[in-house]
């Protein structure tokens, strides 16, 4: 298994720490406004779904506009460090993203040959396990090299305070 560091020397772990940043930051972008949207169609559902008080619907529905996108600028973050171990590790295994292509479409097709229709609906929830599998291996991981790389970075005097669509 691959881990990730920062660098060996104090240079290179400013450096590396501030590159990760700027890439970093471009997906919590991508993913704030992903969850903003979210937030705005939960607004809407709040205001017309549930029943209850007018006052108390409109107050739900304005903290899922604002909470939204702060929670998807966040978990970008963590995505970005998930996507980078989870890139780096299966570089390292050799399996490249053609060959993940080309077993699952291999896969669903001689599913199909094999066993019709059925079988490759097995295959497809087996598929969508797999990936789960990853994703959640992904964030984990994310998180605690997201932790890490912070808790070490303000070691060294140049952890960043990251603001909401600070480029």
């Amino acid at each position: 298994m691959v881990k990730l560091s920062l660098g060996a020397t104090e240079e290179e772990k400013k450096a590396t720490y501030d590159l990760l940043m700027k890439k970093s930051v471009k997906w919590a972008k991508v993913l704030s406004v992903l969850f903003g949207i979210a937030g705005a169609g939960m607004a809407c559902l709040f205001l017309s779904a549930i029943e209850g008080p007018f006052v108390l619907r409109l107050l739900i529905a304005a903290l899922a506009l604002v909470i939204a996108p702060y929670v998807g600028h966040w978990y970008g973050q963590i995505l970005f460090y998930g996507y980078l171990f989870v890139g780096s590790n299966l570089s390292k295994s050799g399996i490249t993203a053609g060959a993940v292509a080309s077993a699952a479409g291999a896969s669903f097709l001689t599913s199909y040959l094999v066993g019709g229709r059925r079988a490759v609906k097995t295959m497809g929830i087996l598929w969508l396990v797999i990936i789960g599998i990853v994703v959640t291996v992904g964030v984990y991981a994310g998180l605690y090299y997201y932790v890490k790389f912070q808790a070490e970075a303000k070691k060294l005097g140049c952890a960043k305070r990251l603001k909401m669509f600070a480029g």
